[in-house]
C-alpha cells in the first residue's frame, strides 16, 4: 500500500469494520450503503435493499458464525487459521505488540475479543492508513511514511496471511446475501490495495512477547 491508496484504505476499513462490531445496527448498513454508492459497487447496493427489515437476522447470522455463544463456524481470529482451532496463542500476543507500537492501548481489559480478532486487525490497518493520510496533509512526511510502513509490515506478517481464508469462509457460510457480498467486496478491495506487498513468515516482536494460555474455541 502506498500513500495514494491510504485514503481508500482508511474509508474502506472505517466502514467495513462496523459489521464485525455491530452486525445488528442500522448505522452499520447505512454506512456500507453510502460507501457502496460512492464507490460504484452496484451489487452490494442491490443486496442492501431493505436491510432495515433484516437487522435481527443479520445479527443472528453473524453471531452464529463469529461470536457465539455456541461453537463458531467461522472463527474470526488469526491464531485459529494456522493449524489448530485454538485462540489466544503467541500470535495473539504479537498482534498486541503491533498495536502498542502505534501507541494504542493493548491491555486485555479494554478488549471484548482477543487482539487478533478480524475486526481489530482491520481497524488497525485502517487507523494507520488514516493517520498516514492526515500526517501527509499536515506536512509530516516522515511520520506519514512510518505509519504506512507499519501497516504494510502488519499486512505482510499477519492480516495478509488469513483475510482471504476468513472472508471466503464468511461468504460461503453466511445465510445472508448482504453479509456474503460484504465479505466478497472487502476481500477484493483489500487484495487490490495490498497486491504489491509480499507476505513474510517472520513475526516482528515475537521475541519480546510471552505465551498466553491457549483457550479452545468452543464457547458453549
Amino acid at each position: 500500500m502506498n500513500l495514494q491508496n491510504a485514503q481508500q484504505l482508511c474509508e474502506l476499513c472505517s466502514v467495513f469494520k462496523k459489521l464485525t462490531f455491530a452486525p445488528g445496527k442500522h448505522e452499520t448498513y447505512e454506512a456500507i450503503l453510502l460507501w457502496a454508492k460512492k464507490q460504484g459497487e452496484a451489487t452490494l447496493v442491490d443486496k442492501l435493499k431493505g436491510f432495515s427489515e433484516k437487522l435481527d437476522d443479520l445479527e443472528a447470522d453473524f453471531n452464529r458464525m463469529c461470536i457465539g455463544p455456541y461453537r463458531l463456524t467461522v472463527p474470526p481470529y488469526e491464531s485459529v487459521w494456522f493449524g489448530t482451532r485454538v485462540m489466544n496463542t503467541r500470535r495473539t500476543e504479537v498482534v498486541r505488540w503491533f498495536y502498542a507500537q502505534a501507541g494504542l492501548v493493548s491491555n486485555s481489559q479494554f478488549f471484548n475479543e482477543p487482539a487478533d480478532y478480524f475486526g481489530y486487525e482491520l481497524e488497525f490497518i485502517g487507523f494507520l492508513a488514516c493517520a498516514s493520510r492526515e500526517l501527509s496533509l499536515s506536512g509530516n512526511n516522515a511520520s506519514s511514511q512510518e505509519s504506512l510502513d507499519l501497516a504494510n509490515i502488519f499486512w505482510s506478517e499477519h492480516l495478509g496471511h488469513w483475510y482471504e481464508k476468513y472472508l471466503d469462509a464468511v461468504a460461503a457460510d453466511s445465510a445472508m446475501e448482504i453479509t456474503q457480498e460484504w465479505a466478497l467486496v472487502l476481500r477484493r478491495r483489500l487484495s487490490g490495495l495490498f497486491n504489491d506487498i509480499e507476505l513474510k513468515d517472520m513475526r516482528t516482536g515475537l521475541e519480546e512477547e510471552t505465551v498466553s494460555p491457549p483457550q479452545h474455541l468452543n464457547k458453549g
